[in-house]
């Protein structure tokens, strides 16, 4: 871990915080879940058993507000991770923002106006992160900042959607609704088996955070495993470009 002289301070106390409010989030997370605000129930339509939800609670603004603490806090980690590692051959610099692009040619074109201020090593450590194919979903730290700029303007409630593990015991054919954002009401799944067949179903919700203002095709839905896997890329992206950094070898 960088030392409290070290450039990296800023950036590495950023992603602290950044980790200490996912915790507050679970937290509250939990907290609400406790309350039973949803559940699940069924009932038998011809041949199919259909799967509704039942929303007896909103969930609170205010868990949408900590998860928009957690974004902020991740992208601003990795700016002020760039503009150290730009500050180390131009101590002028005032603005080198993280490339948090998704497309090659964006980058491209971020690497054309900054990259004469990083070392080859650095750059390949960032283009890495943002592209190799290995790392799925490929999006995240793009995902990071498309959340960021909406939620300077807007904080949308959290939404309820299905848990994407679900159980069935038995030999039993399921279906899933498409929907994304679940309502009271929504349809979520529907099931049959043969008649005398032992079967034992588990549907149930999970809370969701999506991006204000975004378009049903371009829509970015948050759920804790992706915020999860966000902190950990961060890290690493750090990690990467320290290791790329001849002066902090």
């Amino acid at each position: 871990m960088p030392t409290p002289s070290h450039p990296l301070e800023g950036s590495d106390a950023l992603l602290r915080r950044a980790r200490v409010h996912a915790d507050e989030l679970a937290a509250a997370e939990s907290e609400f879940r406790n309350t039973w605000p949803w559940r699940v129930e069924w009932r038998q339509e011809g041949e199919w058993a259909v799967f509704r939800a039942v929303i007896t609670r909103p969930a609170p603004l205010e868990l949408s507000v900590i998860m928009a603490e957690v974004i902020h806090e991740m992208r601003a980690s990795l700016d002020h991770l760039t503009i150290a590692v730009a500050r180390l051959r131009d101590p002028k610099a005032t603005r080198v923002p993280f490339p948090f692009h998704r497309n090659i040619d964006d980058f491209a074109k971020w690497q054309r106006k900054h990259g004469s201020q990083f070392e080859p090593d650095q750059l390949e450590a960032i283009r890495c992160n943002l592209f190799e194919p290995h790392w799925e979903p490929t999006d995240l730290l793009w995902s990071i900042a498309q959340f960021d700029d909406c939620t300077k303007h807007e904080v949308v409630p959290p939404a309820y959607a299905v848990m994407p593990v679900y159980g069935v015991v038995g030999d039993a054919e399921v279906e899933f609704y498409p929907s994304e954002q679940i309502q009271d009401g929504t349809r979520i799944c529907r099931m049959r088996s043969e008649p005398g067949a032992k079967v034992v179903g588990t549907f149930d919700l999970e809370l969701a955070y999506i991006r204000p203002r975004s378009r049903p095709m371009d829509r970015l839905l948050f759920r804790r495993s992706t915020l999860e896997a966000m902190l950990s890329r961060v890290g690493i992206v750090a990690g990467d470009v320290q290791r790329a950094t001849t002066q902090w070898r």
